[in-house]
């Protein structure tokens, strides 16, 4: 019996401590969104197309996704210092039925000031793409932290 209940102590310990270890897919994404992020400040057009999801440029048109990342995203990321690591996942239904990932996060700024964004990755070919940003602010019940 002494057996036993050191088996179930060591299993439920191990339990936990894997749900603390960190998730080697959730830091892949992370540093698809950072690297976004850096083209983006530095106005790297054709990197930050590179790294959208041919079903969204496609669904949009090349002409209106360049205007898009040219006017939109990159005046976003433009004060881009480091990205923060506190974010919430949420898992994500794409229009193709694939599934995709919706990171509410943030990013601190040159004058270390937060600023809340969501963007949403999928899987394509073996790559972590962004299928979507969104640059309205903070979402309520979404962004770990919305002041």
């Amino acid at each position: 019996m002494k057996h036993f209940h050191l088996f179930v102590l060591l299993t439920v310990l191990s339990c936990f401590q894997g749900a603390h270890a960190a998730d080697p897919l959730d830091e892949q994404r992370a540093a698809v969104i950072t690297r976004f992020a850096q083209s983006a400040k530095a106005g790297e057009l054709n990197e930050m197309e590179a790294l959208m999801a041919p079903a969204a440029q496609r669904a949009v048109g090349d002409a209106e996704m360049k205007q898009w990342l040219a006017e939109k995203v990159a005046p976003l990321f433009a004060t881009f210092e480091i990205m923060k690591s506190k974010r919430h996942v949420e898992p994500e239904r794409m229009p193709n039925n694939q599934l995709g990932y919706h990171y509410y996060t943030y990013f601190a700024n040159t004058s270390g000031k937060e600023v809340p964004f969501d963007i949403i990755l999928m899987e394509v070919g073996g790559k972590t793409l962004v299928a979507n940003l969104n640059a309205q602010g903070c979402v309520q019940g979404k962004h770990p932290a919305c002041k």
